[in-house]
């Protein structure tokens, strides 16, 4: 049921020109970080300097599968 709400919420908010803009945007930004970030995730996750860039989008990001597929496989080495 509360998922059923918050379609509904997120429908009608589409319809403000305001809040389209934003989730728009929240869903390009989204895009261009897995297009970007895509087959380069194990490397970052091992390089000190960019680990916590992974770390961010695993907070952040709404999809993070594209994350999870690349690493699921090497947990071991991450740990």
């Amino acid at each position: 049921m509360k998922i059923i709400s918050a379609l509904g919420a997120l429908y009608r908010r589409i319809f403000r020109t305001q809040d389209a803009y934003m989730i728009n945007n929240a869903l390009l930004v989204e895009n261009i970080y897995q297009q970007s970030f895509r087959g380069f995730i194990l490397k970052l996750s091992k390089d000190p300097n960019s680990s916590h860039v992974i770390q961010r989008m695993l907070v952040t990001l709404k999809n993070k599968y594209f994350i999870i597929k690349e690493i699921l496989g090497h947990v071991s080495e991450l740990s």
